[in-house]
């Protein structure tokens, strides 16, 4: 008898084993789709001059009081992020370094996209696991307009875990965030024009991921020559490609002074 229930134990024991084998190799294995840029110094300066005149692009299409269509792809996106550095200092105003430090300071580095299938997909190198971890994003519209951002599902190579192992570093992101936000409340916006400014920018990307898991958001944008406002009616990521439709905001009528 003791000789089965030990061989039962062995058993059990080489179940486990394998079990945590495949769970470590799943999880150290590099997800397909995690594909970050890997550009040269003349072309993340060029990726930098695309970013500005595809924002611009954005920005000039709001002026038109009609409804359009601005889209970004996978390549794109995944070339702005390798070039983020020279995009904040030399595009958007920023200091030389700071989008890395940022990173580094939440244990995160080489981030990249992935979109498909109606998922918005962050891919990131973590120091704290030592492996590429990654969240997939999925952006609602509610029946009032507003835009829901919710974590659909987070992974740890090509492992599903539960949120709750990534959530610490996404709130402490989201902590710097506010911080920084908090420290520039009530400045004066920078003015508006061709070019995006690192404030306009900035404030957009901080609200996306401040907005993840919170509560929902007003999608009007403001941006361009004369401030105007457009309200995102849609999101669609299909194909490597992310296509926002937008559609002009009236301004209230002034008040008449008597």
């Amino acid at each position: 008898m003791w000789r089965r229930i030990l061989r039962i134990l062995l058993l059990v024991v080489l179940l486990v084993a394998l079990a945590v084998v495949v769970v470590y190799f799943q999880a150290s294995r590099i997800p397909s789709d995690y594909r970050p840029a890997q550009l040269s110094g003349r072309e993340r300066e060029q990726a930098a001059r695309q970013f500005v005149s595809q924002i611009s692009d954005f920005n000039n299409k709001a002026q038109l009081p009609q409804p359009f269509e601005w889209q970004i792809t996978q390549e794109q996106a995944n070339r702005y992020l390798a070039a983020a550095d020279e995009i904040a200092a030399n595009r958007l105003g920023g200091r030389p370094g700071e989008v890395r430090e940022a990173l580094e300071s939440v244990g995160l580095s080489d981030p990249a996209v992935s979109l498909n299938d109606s998922i918005l997909t962050l891919l990131v190198r973590s120091s704290h696991y030592d492996k590429v971890v990654s969240a997939d994003i999925r952006f609602t519209f509610l029946d009032d307009g507003r835009l829901q951002i919710r974590l659909a599902q987070t992974w740890v190579g090509q492992l599903p875990v539960p949120d709750a192992l990534l959530r610490s570093q996404l709130e402490r992101l989201k902590q710097k965030l506010a911080r920084e936000q908090a420290q520039t409340r009530g400045q004066p916006r920078a003015s508006s024009g061709e070019e995006p400014s690192s404030d306009e920018v900035g404030r957009l990307i901080a609200s996306v991921i401040s907005a993840i898991d919170e509560a929902p958001i007003d999608p009007v944008l403001v941006g361009g020559l004369n401030n105007k406002k457009v309200r995102i009616e849609s999101i669609g990521i299909h194909d490597g490609k992310l296509t926002l439709r937008a559609v002009p905001v009236e301004r209230a009528p002034a008040r008449r002074t008597r």
